[in-house]
């Protein structure tokens, strides 16, 4: 039951769509980005939003978590490259 908010067709929380994702499964995340220019962080496990980041200007094109680092990069169409610490 806790996992059927996955299965949703929608999960709320951007507009208008979704553009990327990655799971980060150390953390039990699951992070989404946006046209509308943002990052969400999930709970994998039961769904909620845990935190947004912004600061792009653009649309997010791409993303990437770096293990090694425990880091989160985001591409946009703004020509931007941002480090974000995925915690």
């Amino acid at each position: 039951e806790s996992e059927d908010w996955l299965r949703s067709e929608d999960v709320g929380g951007h507009i208008p769509r979704v553009t990327c994702m990655v799971c980060v499964p150390d953390e039990q995340a699951l992070f989404t980005a946006s046209s509308d220019n943002t990052v969400k962080k999930w709970n994998v496990k039961t769904g909620p939003e845990l935190k947004t980041l912004d600061g792009h200007t653009y649309g997010i094109t791409c993303m990437v978590y770096v293990p090694e680092e425990q880091a989160l990069f985001t591409a946009s169409s703004d020509n931007g490259l941002r480090p974000r610490g995925a915690g």
